[in-house]
């Protein structure tokens, strides 16, 4: 009933897939633990749970974090609320991540030929990826991407987390054969077609990640290089052309750093982003092996 309550208030102030996250995670909590009076939860249940978890299913340490965030916040709430006079959820002792956040490294030219010559790469998998490798997007804008998004030779993200994810970027001239081609033979509006949606808030790119995953694993590419590495090597190859930081920033929508740009200034001009875009380069072996292939 607490639960219930909860959520009913959590509803109204929650993104759709933060709420149906938060609302799964409490209910499987319930179901483990049983339908019982609240205050009757102790800290040591709480931390049984975390132990279940780990022997049952082995989640990376970042999502039992998230779970116990999501069962701790109904908690937090109920404590607030008089319900209970404590949180059991609160300083669990939970694994640690092994650094993977640190681990995580750009792509070499190595990775990136080794996969993109893989026979497991398929058409979507090679377009999503050079896309990502000369514009900085991110893997879900990607897959969002639609006839409409694409114009005056930029592509058009019109949403994302913050205000600085809302942006232009200038096609890259080497992939603009392929942005035609993929235009003209759209056939369900999106340039990435035959995927299928999925996760708490439906998203294209849900199953997409998960397919690259398996495909980085058997095509041997380490496990700190992935698909999101990718904006790390497009960061750092732009950066190396001599590009201003503040055009790396707004080709990749992230904040300037800068106070008086990001509250006053209304965003760059497309001009010098083409300029900056079109000098990225990836060498001559990785450049014309992209070039040819998208030519067949």
């Amino acid at each position: 009933i607490v639960a219930k309550t909860f959520l009913s208030e959590k509803i109204k102030d929650l993104k759709t897939s933060t709420f149906k996250r938060k609302k799964s995670n409490i209910n499987n909590f319930i179901a483990w633990f049983g339908n019982a009076e609240i205050k009757d939860i102790t800290k040591k249940n709480a931390g049984d749970y975390v132990s279940f978890l780990r022997k049952s299913k082995n989640p990376a340490p970042a999502t039992i974090r998230n779970i116990v965030f999501d069962i701790g916040s109904l908690f937090t709430w109920a404590h607030g609320r008089g319900y209970i006079n404590n949180n059991p959820f609160q300083k669990l002792d939970l694994p640690k991540n092994k650094n993977s956040y640190q681990s995580r490294r750009p792509w070499k030219d190595e990775h990136l030929m080794l996969f993109l010559q893989s026979e497991y790469i398929d058409r979507n998998v090679f377009f999503a990826t050079v896309v990502s490798m000369y514009s900085g997007m991110r893997l879900d804008e990607i897959c969002d991407l639609q006839n409409k998004n694409i114009e005056d030779n930029c592509f058009r993200v019109e949403k994302g987390k913050t205000k600085a994810a809302v942006r232009d970027i200038p096609v890259h001239p080497l992939i603009q054969p392929i942005i035609d081609k993929l235009k003209a033979s759209a056939k369900d509006e999106y340039l990435i077609s035959a995927i299928n949606s999925g996760g708490y808030d439906n998203k294209r790119s849900w199953n997409f990640q998960k397919k690259l995953g398996r495909l980085r694993k058997k095509i041997g590419i380490p496990i700190e290089i992935n698909f999101h590495t990718l904006r790390n090597t497009f960061a750092t190859r732009m950066e190396n052309r001599g590009i201003p930081a503040n055009h790396i920033s707004q080709l990749m929508g992230h904040k300037d750093n800068n106070m008086a740009l990001d509250t006053y200034s209304a965003g760059m001009k497309i001009e010098p982003l083409v300029e900056s875009i079109n000098k990225l380069t990836y060498g001559d072996e990785i450049d014309s092996f992209i070039k040819d292939t998208l030519k067949n």
